[in-house]
């Protein structure tokens, strides 16, 4: 379906606020962003200035979009009085530095919590995590009404006493503010309605299996092909540790078995999932019966692979799969297809999400012996999934090929991409028909110009999971002040970024989870005022005295 959005010119509207030196400047544009403090303040009553602090930003050209708004915050936050500093780094290096080193001030990027929330919560907001580099608490946040709400939510099995945990944990990220969601991810997949039809909406968005087994190609797409692209190198095809990276999850999906899938309505998908039964004896232990098939390589495929599968987590911990193997106890092969999970502690409605669900089956005979921690790079995945890798030139395109032998049937023969960084370039394949889907679909003023303009061109779209959201590190000050994380929260124009940035596609968002949730979802969260104003009230209610250019600690 064609979207009607916005047409206001973002590019006229950036060079309106686009300040010297290339900063982006909004305060007059932001919407009740006024600095109306005229009086005069006695700095000898005051403690020390606030220190300076880091945003990092990607570059212009990995995402353009998310560049801007980047900038616009922090010059808002700047016109606070926050002295903040912007630093472009290449995006490996920013996730990085966040996510594995815990070395930043304030981040901003795209996270899709996926068909449950419970090991998103689990992993950002469990204290132990703020202490272990790598394990998701990057925020540095510790709480121990946090830890027992989380606690709650992961091992209830009653749905009301779980939605009301859940509930309460939004109350508390909306105050207290270890990250704060701007905008909501709206799954976007625009292609080309000669080529390819027979989307399925489902709330982790168009690139996993249940698309790629459903996506119908067209007349005018003879090789029956995906073809996409990338903006930047892929850098591992390994089952273990693909970074949490989307590039990779979209290819994984295509290329390995997953224990579990789930269905549109969020229901367990017996036909795509390994693991085709699952039942819970009790609390603590997880049992599952699998398929069986052949891996790439003709070597059998079985339970035996998910028993190993999970073994290895239990022993060696791969980093993308920390929180999961923190409720491994213990992995049996019952039989030649069941496989028995014993579980550390009781989980609840929330164990398939946590232990099931993020797993992909690792072939034992490739991997036994091997350290996957240490043995990172996979260039020539052995899979278990609907598809192999036929050539992959890295830094330049990747081909895969559908299996014969895989259990599922399916149209689609194959998925290409290319690398290609350069949007103009991505455009022009488009329209051409090199390319039939957008791959990685960002708000642009391209896209926004081919919905309007392009017959050819059709966007599926949903309400997903995830946020463009500001990772806030609660280690460093001033940001350890409740009051300078709510007076940021305060100065960012969500509804004029979602307009103009973001061509109405993704729009503002309030709450740690998404609407997409259902009743998970608490709408009557804490919000803030996108007003400048609101945001140095904050700080003086606080005792911080807000001088004309800056802003400093309450008197000793």
């Amino acid at each position: 379906m064609s979207i009607d959005h916005n047409t206001t010119d973002r590019r006229s509207f950036l060079k309106r606020v686009t300040a010297a030196g290339g900063v982006t400047a909004l305060a007059a544009n932001a919407g009740c962003l006024e600095d109306d403090d005229d009086e005069e303040v006695d700095e000898d009553e005051a403690g020390d200035p606030l220190p300076s602090f880091e945003y990092f930003n990607n570059p212009e050209d990995y995402n353009p979009a998310r560049h801007d708004l980047i900038n616009i915050i922090a010059e808002n936050i700047q016109e606070v009085g926050l002295d903040v500093e912007v630093e472009v780094l290449e995006w490996a290096t920013l996730l990085s530095s966040v996510s594995d080193e815990y070395d930043f001030g304030l981040a901003t990027w795209s996270q899709f919590p996926g068909v449950d929330p419970a090991l998103n919560i689990t992993s950002r907001y469990t204290s132990d995590h703020a202490d272990e580099p790598g394990t998701g608490n990057y925020h540095g946040y510790q709480d121990e009404r946090m830890d027992e709400l989380i606690d709650i939510q992961n091992e209830t099995l009653d749905e009301d006493e779980r939605i009301d945990a859940i509930h309460e944990i939004q109350e508390m990220v909306a105050e207290e503010l270890p990250m704060h969601p701007i905008l909501m991810e709206m799954e976007l997949m625009p292609h080309r309605n000669d080529q390819l039809d027979g989307w399925v909406d489902h709330i982790e968005g168009y690139h996993r299996l249940t698309n790629y087994v459903n996506v119908e190609p067209l007349d005018d797409n003879p090789d029956n092909q995906l073809r996409g692209f990338w903006t930047e190198a892929l850098e591992n095809m390994n089952v273990w540790d693909h970074a949490g990276l989307s590039k990779h999850q979209h290819l994984q999906s295509a290329l390995q078995e997953r224990v579990m899938w789930m269905t549109p309505d969020l229901e367990h998908d017996e036909e795509l999932s390994f693991a085709h039964t699952i039942e819970r004896p009790d609390d603590e232990t997880i049992v599952l019966e699998c398929h069986d098939g052949t891996w790439s390589d003709g070597e059998e495929k079985n339970a035996e692979d998910v028993e190993f599968t999970y073994q290895v987590l239990i022993d060696q911990t791969p980093s993308q799969n920390s929180t999961t193997a923190g409720f491994l106890e213990s992995a049996e092969l019952i039989d030649d297809d069941t496989v028995e999970i014993g579980l550390n502690e009781p989980l609840g409605i929330a164990a398939e999400s946590l232990i099931l669900y993020p797993i992909y089956v690792a072939p034992q005979h490739v991997w036994e012996g091997v350290d996957p921690v240490e043995d990172e790079l996979d260039e020539d995945p052995v899979t278990g999934g609907m598809m192999t890798v036929d050539y992959w030139d890295v830094g330049q395109e990747i081909q895969l090929v559908a299996r014969d032998d895989f259990r599922l049937d399916f149209e689609i023969e194959g998925i290409y991409w290319e690398i290609i960084p350069e949007t103009a370039t991505i455009w022009e394949n488009f329209e051409r028909g090199d390319i039939n889907y957008i791959t990685f679909a960002q708000p642009s003023r391209e896209l926004h110009e081919a919905d309007q303009e392009m017959d050819e061109m059709s966007i599926a779209e949903i309400e997903g999971s995830g946020w463009t959201h500001m990772n806030i590190n609660m280690r460093e000050a001033p940001l350890d002040e409740q009051a300078v994380r709510q007076a940021i929260a305060h100065s960012i124009p969500k509804e004029t970024l979602s307009e103009e940035v973001y061509y109405d596609y993704y729009p503002p968002a309030h709450s740690y989870i998404n609407p997409s949730y259902g009743d998970l979802h608490n709408p009557d969260v804490m919000e803030y005022d996108q007003s400048l104003e609101s945001a140095q009230e904050t700080l003086e209610e606080e005792g911080f005295v807000v001088t004309d250019d800056e802003v400093r600690y309450p008197a000793e």
